[in-house]
């Protein structure tokens, strides 16, 4: 399966083909989903047809994952352009007009300002930070994250569902007609990626082969490409995006051209995100955490403008590239109307107390209202 990719985005320059984010992975499998390929095509064979060689002692568990061969966009150019070809950005009129806040912004765009990092109103998160180690210490977040997002509902709804905001028509900007088959062509294939790491994750965990894909049917997958201007947002500290949690089940992003990306492990280090070329990271989220009853954890994280940060700014200004600082980012989750809960093993009365059953659109709604996506019942 092929897939063209044309500028869509001049919308947050969203150069989609290009800029996929760098993140970590914090389950057990290296996302080595996406190898250097001889051309601009990209081909994905369904995770089911290796679902059934999973169980296989003499089948490797890499080869599963490398399905996936893409140029990364090298050809492409590097600029983000208007549906007429001219590097001119949108209106912030007309960006605005995909706005859905009574969905929680969970389709359409949502513009810089909006998203408040937890931290900030959470005094037991901003105790954690007070208490990590200088040197491994996060940035307080100022304010709202200074990014635009734009959510993009891939695979299918479910007829019936409690949760209809989570599960809403995608939104399609009137300016790029091509925009449903170029998201939906590069959506499905990180989708599909994603459910060979959950198939491959349930065997790891001695649990059956679909345990966690079953429960990702019908989930409102988004993939979300997110853009700041650092043009404007280049200060020393700046919180492109504050320290937080991702709420869904796994979040899949590549390799951004702007450093700035860090992560904490489970011993309490910060460290730098550095992804080689090609090359996709799976992390966990909330809803995975849930799942394993906090065997694998929703990994903390941030993106913060550095001194590594300026320098690959004066280095794209010197060779007129754009300064949007762009990540291809996919949030894949477990259907709303299913109920999160720690499975099989992982239940213990110990983790039942600390994870309790909870329908995953009504954890998703408490996670939004808590970011100030979702308006307080």
């Amino acid at each position: 399966m092929a897939l063209t990719v044309p500028a869509v985005s001049q919308l947050l320059c969203w150069c989609c083909w290009s800029d996929i984010d760098s993140q970590p992975s914090f389950l057990p499998v290296w996302a080595e989903a996406v190898k250097q390929g001889p051309s601009s095509r990209m081909e994905v064979t369904s995770p089911s047809a290796h679902q059934d060689n999973l169980h296989k002692p003499s089948q490797p568990a890499r080869p599963a994952l490398a399905q996936i061969s893409v140029n990364a966009g090298r050809d492409m150019p590097d600029v983000c352009t208007t549906p007429a070809g001219a590097a001119q950005p949108q209106s912030t009129e007309a960006k605005l007009a995909d706005t859905r806040p009574e969905l929680h912004y969970q389709v359409g765009v949502t513009p810089e300002g909006i998203e408040l990092p937890r931290c900030t109103m959470d005094p037991s998160c901003l105790d954690t930070i007070e208490q990590q180690p200088a040197e491994h210490r996060a940035t307080v977040p100022a304010g709202p994250d200074p990014k635009w997002r734009y959510m993009w509902r891939v695979g299918d709804r479910p007829d019936n569902t409690q949760f209809k905001e989570l599960n809403a028509e995608p939104v399609v900007p009137k300016a790029f007609p091509e925009w449903p088959a170029v998201m939906d062509g590069w959506g499905q294939k990180m989708l599909a990626a994603v459910e060979t790491v959950a198939a491959m994750a349930a065997v790891g965990f001695g649990l059956p082969v679909g345990t966690f894909t079953q429960r990702m049917h019908l989930g409102p997958h988004l993939l979300a490409p997110t853009g700041a201007n650092l043009e404007i947002h280049n200060q020393l500290g700046t919180c492109y995006a504050g320290y937080h949690y991702d709420l869904n089940f796994l979040t899949i992003h590549g390799k951004s051209r702007f450093p700035g990306l860090f992560v904490w492990l489970r011993d309490g280090r910060r460290v730098p995100v550095r992804i080689p070329d090609g090359c996709l990271f799976i992390q966990a989220g909330k809803q995975m955490e849930w799942l394993t009853g906090g065997h694998v954890r929703g990994g903390y994280h941030e993106v913060v403008c550095t001194e590594a940060t300026q320098a690959a700014i004066a280095q794209a200004e010197a060779a007129g590239r754009t300064l949007w600082r762009v990540s291809s980012t996919m949030f894949t989750h477990i259907a709303s109307d299913a109920v999160l809960q720690p499975l099989e093993h992982f239940a213990t009365s110990m983790t039942e107390e600390q994870y309790p059953a909870i329908p995953a659109g009504e954890f998703v709604q408490r996670e939004l209202e808590a970011i100030k996506l979702k308006a307080p019942c």
